[in-house]
């Protein structure tokens, strides 16, 4: 009868040391999660692109970024690339990815073509 009580509580104290350690992880591999003002600030740290199609140095690596910001690396690259956070970024995008971003989506103040298309098919019904 002792043994089965010294392995309970074993089996427990085992559980509950297993439970914290998920727990741990967890906590340790949370991702943050972003406001408009760390979109904007990773967006500005981002490299540029020179006339002649250069890249230029970028203030941080996308891997320090995700770092500071405790995010995904490719979260701060989608930033850069405007995959994400566009609308909020859009104040400072170039010339060039504004008309990038014309050809491919939506303008800057947030409609995208197809929003322009039933906007006109509602007015003409």
């Amino acid at each position: 009868a002792v043994a089965g009580r010294n392995m309970t509580s074993t089996l427990t104290t085992s559980g509950i040391s297993q439970q914290a350690a998920k727990l741990q992880h967890r906590q340790l591999h949370k991702r943050g999660s972003l406001s408009e003002a760390v979109a904007l600030e990773i967006f500005a740290a981002r490299p540029l692109r020179s006339e002649d199609g250069m890249f230029l140095p970028a203030t941080a690596t996308s891997k320090q970024l995700a770092r500071k910001f405790n995010i995904a690396d490719k979260t701060v690259r989608d930033i850069w690339n405007r995959r994400s956070w566009a609308r909020s970024t859009c104040v400072l995008w170039t010339e060039a990815e504004i008309a990038a971003e014309r050809e491919q989506s939506y303008d800057c103040d947030g409609s995208s073509p197809s929003d322009v298309v039933l906007a006109q098919t509602r007015k003409r019904g």
